[in-house]
């Protein structure tokens, strides 16, 4: 039962790591989106 919960929680801090990436990579662009933005208008 022990190795459920932690092969679980391995899982969790997994899908947390691939989100932080993900929210990361989508703010560097959305700021550049914005900087691109403000150059041209």
């Amino acid at each position: 039962m022990l190795t459920g919960f932690s092969q679980v929680d391995f899982r969790l801090i997994q899908l947390e790591q691939r989100l932080i990436i993900k929210l990361g990579g989508l703010i560097a662009l959305s700021i550049g989106v914005v900087a691109a933005l403000v150059k041209l208008l």
